[in-house]
C-alpha cells in the first residue's frame, strides 16, 4: 500500500510535493517501522487499557468506522443501533491478534 502511495505522489502532479526525500529514506526502513508499531501495541496492550486499531488505507472507511467504534461502545439516550452500527472488523480491532489478520 505505501509504495502504490509513493507511486501515486511521485507520478501526479498535484501530489509531488507531498513526496520528500525522507520518505524515500524511509521506504528501506518501512518493514522496520512496522514491527516495531506492532511490539510496542502487544507490549502495552493490556485488559485494562486495550488497544482500539484502526487500519487508514481507506480514507473514507477509516474515519466512518472509527466513529462507529466509538459510538458502538457508549450507551446513551436514543441510541439508534442501525446508525450506531459495529465496525468493520476488517477495519478496526482490538489486541495483538488484530494484527495476525492482516
Amino acid at each position: 500500500m505505501q509504495l502504490k502511495r509513493f507511486h501515486s505522489r511521485r507520478h501526479h502532479p498535484l501530489k509531488r510535493w507531498k513526496l520528500t526525500d525522507i520518505d524515500i529514506g524511509g521506504l528501506t526502513k518501512w518493514e522496520a517501522y512496522n514491527i516495531a508499531q506492532e511490539d510496542i501495541f502487544r507490549a502495552t496492550y493490556t485488559d485494562a487499557a486495550p488497544w482500539t486499531v484502526v487500519r487508514a488505507n481507506d480514507k473514507l472507511r477509516a474515519p466512518l468506522n472509527a466513529m462507529r467504534a466509538v459510538l458502538s461502545g457508549i450507551d446513551y439516550a436514543g441510541k439508534d443501533a442501525s446508525i450506531a452500527a459495529a465496525p468493520d472488523p476488517l477495519i478496526v480491532g482490538s489486541g495483538p491478534a488484530f494484527f495476525a489478520t492482516e
